[in-house]
């Protein structure tokens, strides 16, 4: 199990130092979500694969890293299609967990 996290932390590393070498963003190559928050209303996520927990005050949701909490008021999904997520209502705080 430790072996495995290595790799992937190894692999991580590298796919870094070839986009910085290259002088693009990391996260426009592989697997890695991209979180978008657009003022204090609308957050949308890209490879998110799904939807764990969905109230008024709490969104959380899957990606490969992880996971995404989005808290605030009356939020709702607003779209969510084809991996990406998009989350609408009065934000407080997004955070990135691991599960």
């Amino acid at each position: 199990m430790e072996r495995k996290k290595r790799a992937r932390k190894d692999r991580a590393d590298m796919r870094e130092r070839v986009c910085r070498a290259l002088d693009i963003f990391p996260d426009t190559v592989g697997k890695a979500a991209v979180v978008e928050i657009r003022g204090r209303n609308f957050v949308y996520v890209r490879q998110g694969s799904r939807i764990l927990l969905y109230t008024p005050e709490k969104i959380r949701v899957r990606i490969p890293e992880g996971a995404v909490c989005v808290e605030g008021k009356r939020l709702a999904c607003t779209a969510y299609s084809a991996g990406a997520v998009g989350i609408d209502g009065f934000i407080d705080r997004v955070s990135f967990e691991e599960l």
